[in-house]
């Protein structure tokens, strides 16, 4: 198991979890219901999927692409939600996440969630119909953010 700071987040943290962690199995049950990775919204952390992310061979890129999704959740105040869909809220959190890595410079994480947003929703994330809402917590969040 790997502990370290979010890279969008500095009071965020990332913990990655591979077979050899004692308490593998029961983040796997987790990360069988909700993907290679789920967020504590509430307590601020990120749980990666150690071993899926090494199977797949996935890069750096990629687990930015991970993060700044699951940050997007955070900044979309998706803690408790249940009066919108799943399918809403994972759009909201990958257009959020999506600003931040553009925001960041990520241009090849930025585009590995773009792409992966096309693929399953058939539809650009350039192109989503993100509320007025949605916009100013994000722009909220990117005005905090230092020009880098």
């Amino acid at each position: 198991m790997t502990i370290r700071k979010c890279e969008f987040k500095n009071d965020w943290m990332v913990m990655m979890v591979d077979e050899s962690d004692l308490s593998y199995p029961t983040f796997k049950n987790l990360f069988e219901h909700m993907g290679l990775a789920f967020a504590d919204l509430e307590n601020k952390f990120i749980v990666l999927d150690g071993k899926e992310i090494k199977n797949q061979n996935l890069s750096k890129d990629h687990i930015s692409a991970i993060e700044a999704h699951e940050i997007g959740h955070f900044i979309s105040d998706h803690v408790g939600v249940i009066n919108k869909s799943l399918e809403r809220l994972e759009k909201e959190a990958d257009w959020a996440g999506h600003q931040i890595l553009l925001k960041y410079k990520k241009t090849k994480a930025a585009k590995l969630l773009a792409e992966r947003f096309k693929d399953k929703y058939e539809a650009e994330i350039t192109e989503y119909d993100v509320s007025g809402t949605e916009r100013y917590k994000i722009q909220n969040f990117l005005n905090e953010v230092k020009n880098i």
